[in-house]
């Protein structure tokens, strides 16, 4: 056989993505007792070479969670076990220095030094002649479904799985408005070349490329398009990234304006908390399991800090704007036309996707359902769902382009809809569904792996 891969080309699972997403199945299955069983038959494959952080180290934030939120997921590992390799990492320098910040928010770059940690310990257990698991150098592709088995093309190689994990993230590009916008903010003489992602705004190339334009234009005005933490999160690194001292560059007051559709909700751990702050909530704003308001819909930390600094005039140089004209864009227009840079914070997506049906006489492509801001559906059990709302029994999704719902997770305030999202999602509750879900499928199925050609009918 010529195929390297073709010796092991059958497995249980493999799990596509190489960033926080891609650990939630083996930090869940170690801490529920169930990592053996979860390795067990056919293996394991994880499709991305180096599994860790993905992108986290890059922004020059701090988290919106505590730093314990991210090192709890592993507390309940047993200290001895095929999963303690993975609990170790509370043990290296990088986890001592996560756990001095103990319910603080720590730097995004100090978080991915853990979460790396964790990804190496992972690899590690894949690599120890457990057989049928790996860690593949690159990215796979998911191109069809049959009913026990899923086809994936990995670099004209094919790799068959009983269930596959989609644990790739998310794009800001992918979102539904996202390039329309983009294309309406360019046409602005003022602004031209001059748009970037929020995500952009907060690494370092896009820093540095803010700094060159501030310090060429004193008087500069910045447009940021959204009302997500991640447009909070643009304007602090604007605010504390950007701005340097030494070279006298500053913004001035009103000269940062944050426009945003939907009213900014504020995250506080109690409703005596929100109730000292003065704070208007309403009782669906509140989470019955935890009395918290705003759980999952609210600012937190530096986003949080900052808005409150707004509201209370301590930062003059950041302004909002409540757009509530139902064309955006036309009503952002005042400020995009007074500006020379726009941000756009739409979140992120994935875009349209469609998975072949293997079992079709004929090419059928089943077309997959997406949320509006471009995320793909899944159901609670991380499975991801057709456009006719009915789950693809083995193909899951888990990470930032598949969020599940805190209705799943019986968890958040009522008038929260959106999604759920982060590491200790992905290490916790939603994790462990995947894992749960595997087993289940792998039970209910007598089915015995067998390469296929996706031409076969």
């Amino acid at each position: 056989m010529n195929n390297p891969l073709s010796i092991w080309n059958d497995h249980e699972t493999i799990i596509i993505g190489k960033g926080p997403a891609a650990l939630g199945p083996f930090v869940a299955a170690a801490r529920d007792g169930l990592l053996k069983d979860f390795l067990d038959q056919q293996g394991v494959v994880i499709a991305g070479q180096n599994p860790g952080s993905g992108n986290l180290g890059k922004y020059r934030l701090n988290s919106n969670s505590p730093a314990n939120d991210f090192l709890e997921p592993l507390d309940g590992i047993a200290k001895n076990g095929l999963g303690s390799g993975i609990r170790n990492a509370l043990d290296t320098p990088e986890g001592k220095t996560l756990q001095r910040f103990g319910e603080r928010n720590a730097p995004l770059p100090i978080v991915a030094a853990f979460i790396d940690r964790v990804g190496e310990a992972v690899k590690s257990l894949l690599k120890r002649k457990i057989p049928y698991c790996n860690v593949l150098p690159a990215y796979g592709n998911l191109v069809g479904i049959r009913e026990n088995s899923c086809f994936v093309d990995f670099h004209q190689d094919q790799l068959y799985s009983g269930n596959i994990v989609l644990a790739g993230g998310a794009r800001e590009s992918e979102t539904p408005d996202f390039e329309k916008i983009s294309r309406e903010c360019r046409k602005y003489p003022n602004i031209s070349h001059r748009v970037l992602s929020a995500s952009e705004a907060f690494c370092q190339k896009g820093i540095e490329r803010l700094r060159v334009w501030i310090e060429g234009n004193p008087d500069l005005q910045v447009t940021i398009l959204g009302g997500s933490h991640s447009a909070f999160s643009a304007a602090w690194s604007l605010l504390n990234n950007v701005v340097q001292k030494k070279s006298g560059a500053a913004f001035a007051p009103g000269s940062i304006r944050i426009c945003h559709r939907a009213p900014v909700k504020i995250f506080y751990d109690s409703t005596v908390e929100a109730d000292s702050f003065k704070y208007s909530y309403t009782p669906g704003d509140v989470c019955p399991q935890t009395g918290r308001v705003n759980r999952f819909g609210g600012l937190r930390g530096d986003a949080k800090k900052l808005y409150l600094q707004i509201m209370s005039n301590e930062e003059d140089r950041v302004a909002l704007k409540h757009i509530q004209n139902p064309d955006f864009l036309i009503g952002a227009g005042e400020s995009l036309s007074q500006s020379q840079v726009a941000i756009l914070a739409l979140g992120f997506g994935v875009g349209k996707r469609t998975i072949r049906n293997l079992d079709a006489k004929t090419e059928e492509w089943i077309p997959l359902q997406n949320d509006r801001q471009g995320q793909l559906e899944v159901d609670e059990s991380c499975r991801i769902l057709r456009a006719d709302d009915t789950p693809l029994q083995r193909v899951f999704g888990l990470g930032l382009g598949h969020g599940i719902k805190a209705s799943h997770l019986g968890l958040g305030e009522p008038n929260f809809d959106g999604k759920v999202d982060g590491v200790n999602v992905y290490w916790g509750a939603a994790g462990s569904m995947v894992v749960r879900q595997i087993l289940k499928n792998r039970s209910a199925s007598s089915r015995t792996l067998q390469s296929f050609s996706p031409q076969e009918s």
